[in-house]
């Protein structure tokens, strides 16, 4: 196999810092927006990141929605 075949097969690129990582440790993110649906690959690092940013959005949503 190629050198460019297996790194398109083995590596992704994190849509957030640019790194490359293994495909077996990526996340891949399906998100839903205006713009249409997007898919990404996010590294661990991200990943984490991004976990912790959507806890404290869905907490804030949730009180949003006892205000009413």
């Amino acid at each position: 196999m190629s050198e460019w075949m297996k790194r398109l097969i083995e590596k992704h690129t994190c849509f957030f810092c640019k790194e490359t990582a293994d495909r077996k440790d990526c996340f891949t993110i399906n998100m839903n927006t205006l713009e249409g649906k997007h898919k990404v690959n996010i590294c661990p690092k991200c990943a984490n990141e991004f976990d912790d940013i959507m806890k404290e959005l869905e907490i804030v949503i949730e009180e949003r929605n006892n205000t009413i």
